[in-house]
């Protein structure tokens, strides 16, 4: 068993983490008007955003077993540094084409980046640490994809490579800082040496007092994992019109780039907001009321873009967006490392329904907005939120009935 990490590793993790978050913001706002330069429709729209999501589905699902038998910190650095190269390339590929390619490699390195960084904060804290060492996490990496946002599309309407120069760069950045800051064990663990075992299933290393949840919760705790994997998918999928299709929308109506990315900023704002109220606080866990009411406040924002797109309308959608998906974010990322056995692989998950929820609600809306209008995907994906909460209601009133609250 290697040695633990230094306990500045856990700084050093969120510092990269929130940088690396930054890079992406950049890289959200300009894809899709650089796609849109190359004579993208919202067909073509729509598969750069299905491209780009379900390419990092399939790299969390395909390395999902990999976690805690490779080293996190030399997969996270090898992400980095491809993801660095990739963004150069990006920013002056000549066609569409070579932009789907990119993309799809783009996508896989990113998720050998992630699902790692999860995996090592959880396996570094107990059951009791878990909601406020995930909190500061969430805050690490939710503080810097705004700031990116915020910045991205200025920058594109300033020179369209400037974005991805700059996610080179602040990629780099974080590379070096796990490259100097960071221990070099397959397993780090920020504060707590304690005795470790590894479970069978999926590789993670554990604390043995850690090691086996109670079973009395087992039945409920699977459940609300569940709910909280659909949810998290169907906000997501409200979030992947959001990303790959409004660009197409606010062109429409005379909005430019920069006015883009300040909405995607308050999206971000919010979801941040929400996770530093979910952090201080373990009232919201088990709470089925809470979930469900985030996503009809996720549908209710995407009603709000279908039936307008005045800044002021917009604004409040992206808000309540927001907010709804940090619960669901929260939810599902707790329901699936509170349990140490296996969580590796449900991190994997976690993160690969994200890029499904971005895959299906890029290509569906799509699909809609070429077949009908514009403002149809957000229409449809109300019905798709709508659907997937009675699931979850149907789920919910099975487990209680046959095994009780």
């Amino acid at each position: 068993m290697n040695s633990p990490a230094p306990i500045r590793s856990t700084g050093a993790f969120r510092l990269a983490t929130f940088l690396r978050a930054i890079a992406e913001g950049l890289f959200t706002v300009a894809l899709p008007f650089q796609a849109i330069q190359l004579g993208a429709g919202p067909a073509q729209l729509g598969a750069v955003g299905s491209l780009s999501s379900g390419s990092y589905t399939a790299g969390c699902l395909m390395f999902a077993r990999l976690i805690g038998r490779i080293p996190l910190r030399g997969g996270a650095l090898i992400a980095l540094i491809i993801l660095s190269a990739l963004a150069l390339a990006i920013a002056y590929v000549p066609s569409l084409a070579f932009l789907y390619v990119l993309v799809v490699v783009t996508g896989v390195a990113t998720s050998l980046f992630w699902p790692p960084v999860m995996t090592w904060l959880a396996s570094h804290t107990g059951n009791r640490g878990m909601t406020r060492e995930f909190g500061a996490f969430n805050l690490s990496w939710c503080a810097g994809f705004p700031i990116g946002l915020a910045v991205g599309g200025y920058m594109f309407e300033t020179n369209p490579q400037l974005p991805y120069i700059a996610v080179c760069v602040v990629t780099l950045a974080a590379a070096a800082i796990l490259w100097l800051f960071t221990g070099s064990g397959k397993t780090q663990l920020g504060r707590d040496s304690r005795s470790l075992k590894t479970n069978g299933g999926g590789g993670d290393a554990l604390p043995v007092e850690d090691a086996v949840e109670p079973p009395n919760l087992t039945a409920r705790a699977r459940t609300f994992l569940f709910m909280g994997w659909i949810s998290m998918f169907s906000t997501y999928f409200v979030s992947g019109n959001f990303r790959y299709q409004l660009p197409k929308l606010t062109k429409s109506v005379g909005m430019g780039e920069g006015t883009f990315g300040a909405l995607m900023f308050l999206v971000a704002a919010a979801q941040l907001v929400m996770f530093l109220i979910l952090m201080h606080t373990e009232r919201w866990h088990f709470k089925r009321g809470l979930l469900w009411s985030a996503q009809v406040v996720v549908a209710l924002s995407a009603l709000l873009v279908y039936f307008s797109v005045q800044p002021l309308v917009l604004a409040g959608a992206f808000l309540l967006a927001g907010a709804g998906m940090g619960v669901t974010y929260f939810s599902s990322q707790y329901y699936g490392i509170r349990s140490p056995l296996g969580r590796g692989r449900r991190a994997a998950i976690h993160e690969a329904l994200i890029g499904s929820g971005y895959l299906a609600g890029a290509f569906c809306g799509g699909q809609f907005a070429r077949a009908y209008s514009l403002r149809a995907p957000y229409l449809a994906s109300v019905f798709v939120l709508l659907a997937l909460l009675m699931v979850q209601i149907v789920l919910d009133r099975y487990r209680r009935a046959s095994r009780g609250r």
